[in-house]
């Protein structure tokens, strides 16, 4: 169901969007009270590029082994460390040798990818692959949204960006996708009988700062929907040629 491009543009967007995810968590990888050893072994779930196992790969102690998989193999890095591995699975259907293999699982932004039962037989098949006792970590977005800031004149408006929004939930309801995973997610981790939950919340702004990077970001995941959006419904109704689209993204980079 995944529905953002899997070429070179991409590859590099995930890359920048990887450095503004570890920037808004304290330049942390992973939660400060988990603490890798020796022996243990790390999975990343719909790894992508693999960014993040790459970085982890030269912070983590040594014996510590990391594997990524991804269902596109085109988005898989070429070369990586020694203590890294990539392989092509689909996060519905994890290999049956990897149970209770894992200290820690981590999976992020995937809410372009997974319906409801989709998520449920994802995390159930996580708790399944880690070991007894082990951390699953999650990073994923509320509902998306682009809301003026509350100290802008009343004046404005961005009625092209709220196209645009409208677009992406229309897209999102035809795909069965959940725009707002990130809500959903505490009951779903519970749901698949994951104990001792632990919810920590950012905010990403556009503006000054890393402000910039998440408006690019933000821009460069929209220019990644035209294909799906004129595709799936036709345009839903508000746009109906790739000109449509291109004038549509125009003015939301100038709003």
């Amino acid at each position: 169901k995944y529905i953002l491009p899997a070429d070179e543009e991409e590859r590099a967007r995930l890359g920048r969007q990887h450095a503004l995810i570890v920037h808004l968590f304290g330049d942390q990888l992973l939660p400060e009270e988990v603490e890798l050893k020796e022996g243990d072994k790390v999975l990343d779930s719909g790894c992508g590029p693999g960014w993040w196992v790459l970085a982890l790969a030269e912070q983590a102690p040594k014996g510590v082994d990391i594997q990524g998989f991804d269902i596109e193999p085109r988005l898989l890095p070429s070369s990586h460390p020694q203590n890294t591995q990539f392989t092509v699975h689909s996060m519905l259907d994890l290999s049956p040798t990897w149970s209770s293999t894992f200290t820690v699982a981590h999976q992020r932004l995937t809410l372009a990818a997974l319906d409801w039962p989709g998520w449920q037989t994802t995390l159930h098949n996580l708790l399944r692959v880690l070991k007894p006792g082990g951390v699953l970590v999650l990073v994923d977005q509320a509902r998306a949204s682009w809301h003026l800031p509350d100290t802008a004149p009343v004046t404005t408006s961005i009625p092209y960006t709220h196209r645009l929004e409208i677009l992406s939930e229309r897209l999102f309801v035809a795909k069965n996708l959940l725009i707002n995973c990130g809500e959903r997610l505490p009951f779903l981790v519970r749901e698949a009988g994951f104990e001792d939950v632990v919810v920590e919340r950012r905010r990403a702004s556009f503006g000054e700062g890393d402000g910039e990077g998440w408006r690019e970001n933000a821009l460069g995941v929209a220019r990644g929907l035209k294909g799906p959006v004129l595709k799936a419904g036709a345009g839903f109704g508000l746009i109906h040629t790739e000109a449509d689209w291109d004038d549509l993204m125009a003015h939301v980079e100038e709003e």
